[in-house]
C-alpha cells in the first residue's frame, strides 16, 4: 500500500491535452494575424533590392563601356526575365541578371521600355531605358537617362 500512495503523490509530469490545445490555438491566432503583414513586408523588400541591383547593374554597364573604350549594349531578355549587357561589337555577354521566381530576385514582373539600348564610353546612352519591377502591391522603376543619370522611383 505504500508504494500506491507514493505513486499517488508524485507531482505530474509533462502536459495535459488541453493545455497543449489552448498552447497551438494562441499561437495560430497570432500566426494569423502576423502573416499578412510579413507577405506585405517581404514582398516591398524583395522589389527595393530588385531596383537596387538593376540599377547598380545600369552603372556597371556605364563603368565597362568606359573602363573598354567600346560600346556596350543592355539588353532584356522577357521569356528568360534576364538582364543582359553585351559587347556591342562581338556580342559577348559581359553581365547577365536573372529576375522572377528562381532567381535572387524573385519579383513577380519586370518591364522594360526603350531596351535594348546602347552605352558608349562618354557615359551617353542611345535612349533613355526604364524598368518597371512590381512585386505583390509594391513597384519600383529604375530609370537611366540618354545622359547616363540614374534613378529609382516609386511607380
Amino acid at each position: 500500500m505504500t508504494s500506491h500512495r507514493y505513486l499517488a503523490r508524485r507531482p505530474r509530469l509533462g502536459f495535459t491535452m488541453v493545455e497543449l490545445l489552448f498552447v497551438l490555438v494562441i499561437v495560430s491566432v497570432v500566426a494569423a494575424i502576423g502573416l499578412p503583414r510579413f507577405s506585405d513586408w517581404l514582398a516591398y523588400h524583395r522589389v527595393e533590392n530588385a531596383a537596387r541591383v538593376v540599377a547598380g547593374d545600369f552603372e556597371n554597364a556605364l563603368a565597362l563601356a568606359g573602363r573598354q573604350s567600346t560600346p556596350v549594349r543592355v539588353a532584356y531578355d522577357a521569356t528568360d526575365m534576364e538582364l543582359r549587357v553585351t559587347d556591342r561589337a562581338t556580342g559577348t555577354v559581359l553581365h547577365r541578371r536573372r529576375l522572377g521566381g528562381g532567381s535572387e530576385f524573385p519579383v513577380g514582373s519586370a518591364t522594360f521600355t526603350g531596351a535594348p539600348v546602347d552605352v558608349y564610353p562618354s557615359r551617353e546612352v542611345s535612349a533613355p531605358i526604364s524598368v518597371t519591377l512590381v512585386a505583390g502591391e509594391h513597384s519600383r522603376r529604375v530609370h537611366m537617362s540618354s545622359a547616363g543619370f540614374i534613378r529609382i522611383v516609386s511607380s
